[in-house]
């Protein structure tokens, strides 16, 4: 990044100029899993999150919950600097174990929006399967039919892999719930290997236990989903269940949940536009999505159930553009 550029985004006299003119902004990061010790996919580095929250404490940027954020705007309040929400999908072990931690020690709100058949130990997220099976195939090369399309998957080395089961669970998301379970049974033909009907020890979940730990130190924890199914391969029937029997576990489990559903997966093609009425029918304040953008308050007062939300950066000079003035001024040019 150019030294001027990094300059004007961390200048605390142009971010106060840039928010007289376009209006705070706010940013609502997305966080997956920590990086892991076998590289089998690209998770988030300890090291960097540091980092990150250490320059948004020195930047007087202001942290807020995401339940906050909602009631924020639609009480009509305004913020008063730049403001920073971080939220988690899922619910893996490793995430309560090695993010939530340090971004509760540095006070930054986090929620944790959890699938609650994963929890409750029912069932393992499909995508985790699909992962699962592509870094322990043996084979390097593998071909499969899937709803009438065949696909090509190289899984000759660690990054090929990487790739390969991306490429796989961007087709599985295009499937109605019954064709992505022929995927799964199709895949285990194929690649030589079963799904255990546990989750193995690097897709461990979380406990509700633990949550209750977590949330008595600062977490809000909310729903997910039951299944991480994404709601545009169900029937409006099969979301309702998701959505209501995911809001009761965590309210029953939880003191205090979070109020906002996150949609499993979450662009724009994972769900349609019925989903929110679903979502606000089911009872919940508002809903996250992963549409890739800064948003303010606006806009989610305007749409409070399909809120942007931003995947946490790789790198630092990301996370200062993601974080300021420049990437507002980019969305809207």
């Amino acid at each position: 990044m150019n030294n001027l550029l990094l300059h004007a985004m961390t200048n605390k006299f142009v971010d106060r100029w840039v928010m007289k003119l376009m209006g705070p902004s706010v940013t609502i990061y997305t966080l997956h899993r920590p990086s892991p010790s076998d590289h089998s996919f690209h998770g988030i580095d300890e090291n960097l999150l540091e980092r990150c929250l250490e320059f948004s404490i020195q930047r007087g940027y202001n942290f807020v919950s995401i339940d906050e954020l909602v009631d924020a705007a639609v009480n009509g309040k305004e913020l008063t600097k730049p403001t920073l929400c971080f939220t988690l999908d899922d619910g893996y072990a490793d995430q309560l174990s090695r993010l939530v931690p340090t971004l509760l020690r540095y006070n930054a709100k986090p929620t944790l929006f959890v699938i609650s058949d994963f929890v409750d130990q029912v069932d393992w997220p499909w995508d985790a399967k699909v992962a699962y099976i592509i870094w322990y195939t043996p084979l390097a090369q593998i071909k499969v039919d899937t709803a009438g399309i065949k696909l090509e998957l190289d899984c000759s080395s660690t990054e090929r892999r990487i790739n390969s089961r991306r490429k796989l669970s961007h087709h599985a998301k295009s499937l109605k719930k019954s064709e992505l379970l022929e995927l799964l049974q199709s895949l285990e033909k194929s690649c030589g290997i079963s799904i255990p009907q546990v989750p193995p020890k690097d897709y461990v979940p979380v406990t509700w236990q633990n949550l209750r730990e977590y949330e008595s130190q600062g977490l809000r924890v909310g729903a997910h989903s039951r299944s991480h199914f994404v709601l545009s391969a169900l029937t409006d029937d099969e979301v309702l269940e998701e959505l209501d029997h995911s809001r009761r576990r965590v309210h029953a489990e939880l003191s205090n949940p979070s109020r906002v559903f996150c949609y499993p997966s979450g662009t724009i093609r994972d769900y349609s536009s019925s989903h929110p009425f679903l979502v606000e029918k089911s009872g919940f304040s508002s809903a996250v999505t992963t549409n890739s953008k800064p948003t303010n308050l606006d806009s989610i007062r305007r749409n409070p159930y399909q809120i942007d939300r931003i995947g946490f950066p790789e790198t630092f000079e990301k996370f200062v553009r993601y974080s300021s003035w420049v990437e507002v001024l980019r969305n809207k040019l």
